[in-house]
């Protein structure tokens, strides 16, 4: 699936990958963040979407 953006959570950052252009992104986990990521994740237009949890810090 090439419209597919994986997410790993940890305390201080979002780690994003884009597989369609395999591009890596990262930032802050907070909301200015938060706010970024789901800019940069409507650019792409992504269908699904991946996230991976580090202890409690996916909220």
């Amino acid at each position: 699936m090439n419209d597919t953006i994986g997410i790993d959570v940890s305390k201080a950052n979002l780690d994003a990958f884009c597989l369609a252009n395999q591009e890596h992104r990262q930032f802050a986990n907070d909301g200015r963040g938060f706010r970024a990521l789901r800019a940069w994740i409507e650019i792409h237009g992504s269908s699904l979407i991946v996230f991976e949890a580090s202890g409690a810090y996916h909220r």
